[in-house]
């Protein structure tokens, strides 16, 4: 069993209440939205949950597809969005049926993500994005994983956590074909334990 998957499945609904009422990243949103030289950007938001900032995202002007592998917060967004395209789909599973995105939105959506495997999703999310595209990231800073015991209704869950440090962060982009463009603006309440930072794609 995929017990990170489990948990957004289970914590669907609560989770869902409690954020679309915060408005925590919406200082971020604003921000990165103001670097598109263009009207209406198509902003992929990548690990939507159930779609409180894509929410965000589609009233600040983006065009917005959501994509998110728990389907119990994917039928929450699609509940509470008539707007917004929602996707039950895997990182993994991502491809040219989406379209092209003009930015990718990641607000802690990287944190079940080893280095490995990170690497590969910003492979593939790359093929969906355009040149010169934006890639906003808000990410758990640290080192090493973390490792935390639920029970939700009775169930036991491990939920595992990925941090990165900035520099390496940066390096894993890099490599792939992104460029640091600036570090992201983040609320305080959000400090020290997550950052935010926003790359550019340079490769075709």
């Amino acid at each position: 069993m995929d017990y990170n998957k489990r948990f957004y499945d289970l914590k669907a609904e609560p989770s869902a209440d409690e954020w679309y009422a915060n408005e925590t990243v919406l200082p971020s949103i604003k921000e990165y939205l103001g670097l598109f030289t263009i009207k209406n950007p198509m902003i992929l938001d990548l690990g939507c949950g159930s779609g409180h900032e894509s929410k965000r995202l589609y009233n600040n002007g983006a065009r917005v597809i959501g994509i998110d592998y728990s389907c119990e917060s994917i039928k929450i967004a699609k509940e509470r969005n008539n707007n917004i395209v929602f996707h039950e789909m895997n990182y993994f599973d991502i491809d040219y049926s989406l379209g092209l995105f003009d930015g990718i939105f990641s607000c802690s959506s990287i944190i079940h993500l080893e280095n490995n495997d990170l690497e590969k999703v910003i492979q593939i999310v790359s093929k969906v994005l355009k040149k010169d595209g934006l890639f906003l990231v808000i990410y758990r800073i640290g080192s090493g994983r973390i490792i935390q015991n639920h029970e939700i209704n009775g169930e036991k869950i491990i939920r595992t956590i990925e941090q990165y440090e900035k520099e390496s962060l940066k390096g894993i982009f890099y490599k792939n074909g992104f460029l640091y463009l600036q570090d992201g603006i983040l609320d305080s309440t959000l400090r020290p334990n997550w950052d935010s930072i926003i790359f550019q794609k340079k490769i075709n």
